[in-house]
């Protein structure tokens, strides 16, 4: 898992909002299939043909092994129980969003499509906005105009979030035209998404070396992303960044209160005695 697992009334709350929905509008699942790599062929048994669009399957030459981590929508429809037994397969993983707008299955496709590459800096990059844990902060790094293209006629947009509960994006509803070709990024923005995803980094090196806490996912990532704005603050050296995480991840009954420079000067002269 990468996140916390769902808080019970999380998948309750598809129902009653495709119940609210404003005549016109439509629910969309936004499924990050990267987590359950072929996830999309067993909700294709549980929902009505034309129902679910693969993201990737625009791209030029894809296989049924890039399908199989492809993102997908799923026009959703309260009367698919079997589709919320599916859903709760997808807890602890960053893969679920919810999209509430006035288009079709195929234009909504054909937005996000676009946005699954982007430019930065001559290259071309995976746009991982279908990850949850990414979303919020690619959402915040681009442009009014580059939101709205993204977001188009969309008047909410919900995700889940590290705790396993539904967070909002700032959607507007405005609804621009999608780029017509890869949207490019400038390097600022770049750099904003790329910090952005630190501490699941360091996370993920620190379990690679077999460490693990007892305390939440969401509560690690917490102490992480603090002990981070605290070491670029403090200009500490790219080679002790992991180490200082991992030390307030290890002291973390403390680490929630008592993080800061000072802590971080005391703990960097211990390294240089030791």
């Amino acid at each position: 898992m990468m996140i916390d697992a769902y808080v019970p009334s999380l998948l309750a709350e598809l129902p009653r909002r495709a119940a609210q929905a404003m005549p016109g509008q439509q629910l969309y699942l936004l499924i990050d299939g990267v987590f359950l790599p072929g996830f999309y062929r067993r909700v294709g048994v549980v929902v009505p043909r034309h129902a679910l669009a693969l993201l990737f399957d625009v791209l030029p030459g894809s296989t049924e092994q890039v399908l199989a981590v492809s993102p997908f929508l799923v026009r959703y429809s309260a009367d698919l129980p079997r589709l919320h037994v599916l859903l709760e397969q997808c807890s602890g993983w960053p893969m679920l969003s919810v999209i509430q707008t006035t288009e079709t299955l195929p234009q909504l496709k054909t937005r996000l499509a676009v946005w699954c590459v982007i430019q930065a800096d001559g290259q071309r990059f995976n746009f991982r906005f279908p990850d949850t844990r990414r979303l919020s902060g690619i959402f915040q790094a681009l442009s009014e105009q580059q939101r709205a293209q993204m977001a188009g006629p969309a008047t909410r947009w919900s995700y889940v979030d590290r705790s396993g509960q539904w967070q909002e994006l700032a959607v507007t509803g405005k609804a621009l035209a999608a780029p017509g070709d890869k949207p490019e990024l400038e390097m600022q923005q770049f750099g904003d998404m790329v910090g952005d995803s630190e501490p699941d980094e360091m996370l993920l090196r620190l379990s690679d070396r077999g460490r693990n806490w007892e305390f939440s996912l969401s509560q690690q990532h917490a102490v992480v992303s603090q002990a981070l704005a605290i070491a670029d603050s403090a200009g500490l050296e790219t080679d002790l960044r992991l180490e200082w995480c991992e030390a307030c991840l290890d002291d973390a009954s403390q680490a929630a209160h008592q993080l800061s420079g000072e802590r971080l000067a005391r703990w960097r002269d211990a390294q240089v005695l030791t």
